[in-house]
């Protein structure tokens, strides 16, 4: 269930990885509506202008982001490294190695080199989180928050988040050091410039503490997603080889070989767009959402729930309604084309939750998720030497995330 008008960010796993963060607020502060969310939001970089990602808005060639500019230099440099000279790989490392990247050349406005030790350092945190919190320990801690007071291994991740927050702070010093508040440059230039705009401000949410949160939760929430979904992409692929070969014949019709791929050419792609959004619902990586805490008494559908309740919107119950899709723990793209076969939104599509406290880094994440696998697909076939059954390819439920299995495949160049 989702209460969408009530919720606010709740305190389960976010909270449980910071325990300084406890007594400060959400750790992605996104104040009572969207304006404070599309400051913090990764796909309107650089100005305050509000902007709901549509199916048929995104911005154009001839009026890129900031972030669709850091994003073609990305693409540029790290497409070579998915080839591994044709030989079979674990995308894994890779995947989350570029998309941490990513992040940074956003937010910092830098791109580290794989071997620069703050890079290595920062990958090695958010990894030890992850496998913190994933495990029987971390669950148990994060829906039970009494579990604060009681030793064990679930602790590590406090203590490894706070790691995080001083390597964060170290890189926002050196931004401070260089920033013209007429130039802006990325990310935290913006935030710095809001903290100086409103420290007079007794009610500001723009502080240094929350720009060191902030930038937790973007780390956190965007160095697996992306990777673990185009992880379940590309194995879906090896295992229905068809639906890649239609991808890449629409790749080819609307984009070519010449360019690279941009955000609006899918609004062209309907294949693509289809296939990306049941990808999406298929693997839904996030079953159980991110909890939200309701902010007053409500009753709904004749349940009484208590303000400072903790909901955890059930994805997983939408993402397989057989009333919404036809064969709902089937991977069939059919679920987003017509007729006609163009693409067809479905309110039941959720991936990214819903209402006020939708993920901020939405168009961030589907940008990335269409380039990054346009870019593979017009570049490279995909082959693996075993062959997948369907089980293999569902799904598997690690800690709080629906993750791929482990598996090699080669990136043979076209």
């Amino acid at each position: 269930m989702y209460v969408a008008g009530l919720c606010g960010e709740g305190q389960g796993p976010p909270a449980a990885c910071i325990q300084t963060a406890v007594n400060a607020g959400p750790l992605l502060m996104t104040g009572t509506g969207r304006q404070t969310t599309q400051l913090l939001s990764l796909g309107g970089l650089g100005t305050e202008k509000k902007q709901n990602v549509q199916e048929s808005e995104s911005p154009t060639r001839s009026n890129p982001t900031s972030t669709d500019r850091k994003l073609t230099e990305h693409r540029k440099r790290s497409a070579g490294e998915f080839s591994h000279e044709g030989q079979p790989m674990n995308p894994t490392k890779c995947f989350t190695n570029a998309f941490v990247n990513l992040v940074c050349s956003v937010v910092f406005g830098e791109r580290f080199d794989y071997s620069d030790k703050r890079f290595t350092k920062l990958i090695s945190i958010v990894d030890e989180i992850f496998r913190t919190m994933s495990s029987t320990w971390g669950q148990i801690y994060s829906i039970f928050p009494p579990m604060r007071y009681i030793p064990g291994p679930h602790h590590k991740a406090a203590a490894v988040s706070e790691e995080l927050l001083v390597l964060m702070a170290e890189i926002v010093k050196s931004c401070q050091e260089t920033l013209d508040p007429e130039k802006p440059r990325h990310f935290v230039d913006c935030f710095l410039i809001r903290i100086e705009k409103e420290k007079n401000d007794p009610r500001t949410q723009f502080t240094m503490e929350s720009l060191l949160y902030a930038l937790h939760s973007v780390f956190m929430g965007a160095s697996d997603t992306v990777s673990t979904t185009l992880r379940h992409a590309l194995l879906i692929f090896l295992k229905y080889p068809e639906v890649e070969n239609k991808i890449r014949e629409e790749i080819d019709r609307v984009i070519g070989r010449d360019r690279l791929p941009e955000m609006d050419d899918r609004l062209n792609m309907p294949y693509t767009q289809a296939v990306m959004h049941e990808v999406q619902r298929f693997s839904d990586i996030a079953p159980l959402d991110l909890p939200h805490l309701v902010t007053k008494d409500v009753q709904f559908r004749g349940y009484f729930i208590p303000k400072g309740t903790d909901i955890y919107p059930l994805l997983c119950t939408v993402h397989r309604d057989p009333t919404q899709f036809a064969t709902p723990y089937k991977f069939n793209p059919n679920h987003f084309l017509d007729e006609n076969g163009q693409f067809k939104k479905n309110d039941a599509w959720m991936p990214f939750s819903a209402g006020k406290r939708i993920c901020p880094g939405e168009y961030m994440a589907r940008m990335e998720f269409f380039i990054t696998l346009t870019t593979i697909l017009q570049n490279f076939t995909l082959s693996s030497e075993k062959e997948f059954t369907e089980d293999e390819v569902a799904p598997k439920l690690t800690g709080f995330l629906n993750s791929p299995i482990q598996y090699e495949l080669c990136f043979i160049p076209r």
